[in-house]
């Protein structure tokens, strides 16, 4: 074995510094409601006394340097696979570079905060705007009525059911994809079972 003449040390010590950057702008409630509705969840990149780290969490950390969004459910192979090619001191530009390499790896798409941001913010207005046009037809009322209908039915056989809030998020998650398709402009139709059951 070599005897010890400290470099280890030295490279933990001699951090190479990114450029400064300023923390990205705090979200609309709005835009991360319509974030989480749709399935996707930050990917924070924070420094750490000159060590950039990663983040994976439902909340965007109030350290976070740089913040990508990503579909949830591929977060952590994705996060894996990022702290790997990073290596034990990465940089800011490191870490955003193995976290894009690792989302290319995985063949998955990493969306800028801001970009996040503004589509989501965007979709969240139209989706309030199709919720309306939804209550103004009766469709709301409709969807009241059969979750009265549902939790007495449940309560009268002794079973609990999901509250209201739970299940207004759901029809706005059901509504997403009606969105996302551009059938917003058409006739408003869809069915509330699925968003009862499961």
């Amino acid at each position: 074995m070599p005897p010890f003449d400290g470099a280890a040390l030295d490279l933990h010590a001699a951090v190479a510094r990114s450029a400064p950057r300023s923390p990205p702008s705090p979200p609309s409630k709005a835009a991360l409601s319509y974030l989480a509705l749709s399935g996707a969840a930050p990917i924070c990149i924070i420094d750490r006394d000159g060590i950039a780290t990663f983040r994976a969490a439902n909340k965007i950390s109030s350290a976070a340097i740089v913040v990508f969004w990503i579909d949830a459910t591929k977060v952590r192979p994705v996060v894996r696979r990022a702290r790997r090619l990073a290596g034990k001191c990465p940089t800011i530009d490191d870490a955003t570079r193995a976290l894009r390499e690792a989302a290319t790896d995985h063949r998955i798409a990493l969306t800028d905060h801001a970009i996040a941001l503004q589509r989501a913010g965007d979709a969240s207005r139209q989706l309030d705007a199709y919720f309306e046009k939804a209550r103004r037809s009766g469709k709301i009322a409709e969807f009241n009525r059969a979750f009265k209908l549902r939790r007495m039915v449940a309560t009268a056989n002794g079973r609990g059911f999901m509250s209201y809030k739970i299940a207004q998020m759901r029809l706005r998650r059901a509504l997403i994809p009606i969105l996302v398709s551009g059938g917003a402009d058409g006739a408003i139709s869809f069915s509330f079972a699925s968003i009862f059951e499961g």
